[in-house]
């Protein structure tokens, strides 16, 4: 069975993707053949990925600081007049000045408030979080929590400064392992006025059942103390109990057949089978339970012909809830779509047929990163691969109605 496994990072560009696994990548992209489907599965587990667990993320509830446990604050009013002065259980309004710069997402912003005595330090805002109902999971090492917060320390000339810690906690709130812990940034670090985001993704030390997110900041000039924080979030990436091998699935008369195959599996429930028309709504279609030991699975659908192209997943859930979801498989009705691709394996040109006109050709390598584009008014076409690097990728054609992906090998 695959754990999961991720290291240490501090700072990353923003919207990063704590998971960049293919499988995900191409899930949308509706890998298909209009006679017989098959996906090519890279990923060897899979993930569940639940939504924030933070309560209270950008400040925005009320009343203020709601969800988050003050430690410490600054010991002064803030001077009235000024949007400071809206502080209130480090939660303010900022309105977008220099000295109060606009919030990262929503209006208000967490902030530790005013001090006139200075140097001073750490101010500190937290928030503990219960992951006691994955004890299980966590101590099997299937459990891991990717953090991600903004900080914005926009005075040039000051070293007010701000900072992420997050905790693993035992049940008696002992810190396991080591924390995650941010550098200081500050005005004078060369931080500038925009908000830097802060990510770290870890696997939970066994014995975790607290995770504790701490805000801290410290005052160098006064009396505004200011370091500024929004948009905190903690996730919780579980690898489920099962490893997809394979999904296919053929089209036979009015009838779609689908088969899939499993190993690693542990604890696992069911597989529930979704269809669509259009991939922006999937509805259930059916239910398959797990049975142990049992490594191969199929389910049968009906499928009228006039109604176009249809959509398959596996929505796979384990016995704790977690769910994720399979690559998607598309069936068309239409036999004039018979898309191909010659030679392969291929290393110098590549015959692409059964096209139509208007379409898009796309290889993707596989990291799911586009390696060649083409726009076709032809039946047929030949692509120039020369330069494309030995390996695997996957060869893409889209028209109005239809999407079809081959797996090509360059040598």
């Amino acid at each position: 069975m695959s754990r999961l496994h991720f290291e240490n990072s501090e700072k990353s560009i923003e919207n990063a993707n704590p998971l960049h696994n293919f499988s995900q990548i191409i899930n949308d992209r509706l890998l298909a053949k209009a006679s017989l489907l098959s996906v090519l599965l890279l990923a060897t587990f899979s993930v569940a990925i639940s939504q924030n667990l933070v309560t209270n993320p950008g400040a925005e509830l009320t009343p203020a600081g709601t969800g988050w446990t003050i430690v410490s604050a600054g010991a002064n009013v803030c001077a009235t007049g000024s949007a400071a002065f809206t502080y209130s259980n480090w939660t303010m309004t900022p309105d977008g000045s220099a000295n109060y710069p606009a919030a990262h997402g929503g209006t208000k912003t967490f902030y530790a408030g005013c001090n006139t005595v200075v140097p001073a330090g750490p101010f500190e805002l937290n928030q503990t979080i219960d992951v006691s109902a994955n004890a299980a999971q966590i101590d099997g090492g299937f459990v891991s929590f990717s953090f991600s917060g903004y900080v914005q320390t926009p005075i040039a000339a000051q070293a007010d400064a701000g900072r992420f810690i997050v905790d693993y906690l035992n049940s008696g709130g002992t810190v396991l392992g080591t924390s995650y812990t941010s550098s200081y940034q500050s005005g004078t670090g060369g931080s500038g006025a925009s908000w830097i985001p802060y990510t770290n993704t870890r696997t939970a030390v066994t014995g975790t059942r607290k995770v504790r997110i701490r805000l801290q900041t410290t005052i160098a000039t006064g009396p505004a103390i200011n370091a500024y924080f929004d948009d905190i979030s903690l996730t919780k990436l579980v690898a489920l109990p099962i490893s997809l091998v394979s999904f296919s699935g053929k089209q036979s008369g009015e009838n779609i057949n689908l088969n899939w195959s499993v190993s690693d599996v542990i604890g696992f429930s069911t597989f529930e089978i979704e269809k669509s028309t259009d991939t922006s709504l999937f509805v259930p279609a059916g239910i398959v339970d797990y049975v142990k030991g049992n490594v191969n699975y199929y389910f049968t659908n009906s499928y009228s012909p006039a109604q176009g192209p249809v959509f398959y997943r596996l929505k796979m859930t384990d016995m704790d809830g977690n769910h994720t979801y399979s690559p998607t498989l598309v069936f068309n009705s239409d036999p004039s779509l018979v898309f191909a691709i010659s030679p392969n394996p291929a290393s110098k040109n590549l015959a692409v047929t059964g096209l139509r006109n208007n379409g898009i050709i796309l290889i993707r390598n596989v990291n799911g990163n586009i390696v060649l584009h083409s726009n076709v008014n032809a039946s047929s076409v030949s692509l120039d691969i020369s330069l494309l690097a030995k390996g695997i990728y996957l060869v893409t054609y889209s028209c109005s109605n239809f999407l079809a992906t081959q797996k090509l090998i360059v040598q």
